[in-house]
């Protein structure tokens, strides 16, 4: 299967979106999450978007081995900034390890990305947990990623 953009020349600026990632450091049966993962962003960037948004379950165990790769592979695709929302899988039974997200994805806890450009606002992703395997959306209310236009 191959890829491609659709031609949105009219547009203000594109995003990459990705959901459910699952980086996992435990089980060779998810071994091509980290590869998948890299191709997705090598793709995004050759498509020149503004950023790249993960909607949550960076990682499957939310341990830091995992993170540690998540922060690897986008590091090692710098174009386009990668940000992320929490998941319930990015948490152990304790709950999300804040001190451990914000030291591998570069900021803390985010329930929400936005990006405003001329007055209008796009909301990308808007969750926020309920337990540590219960998520529910709701309006942006919570810790916010806002990004600027460039």
């Amino acid at each position: 299967n191959s890829l491609r953009m659709a031609d949105n020349s009219g547009l203000q600026y594109r995003v990459g979106m990705l959901s459910d990632v699952h980086l996992h450091t435990q089980n060779s049966y998810y071994s091509d999450s980290f590869t998948d993962f890299d191709n997705a962003l090598r793709f995004f960037n050759a498509a020149n978007v503004a950023f790249t948004c993960t909607c949550g379950d960076i990682t499957e165990n939310g341990i830091e081995a995992e993170f540690a790769r998540y922060q690897e592979i986008v590091a090692a695709n710098p174009a386009s900034p990668v940000y992320t929302t929490t998941g319930n899988h990015d948490a152990t039974q304790s709950g999300i390890n804040e001190a451990i997200w914000k030291q591998y994805t570069g900021y803390g806890l985010v329930y929400e990305v936005s990006k405003t450009v001329n007055g209008q606002t796009d909301h990308f992703q808007t969750a926020r947990p309920t337990s540590t395997s219960s998520w529910e959306c709701l309006p942006g209310t919570l810790q916010r990623l806002t990004l600027q236009q460039t």
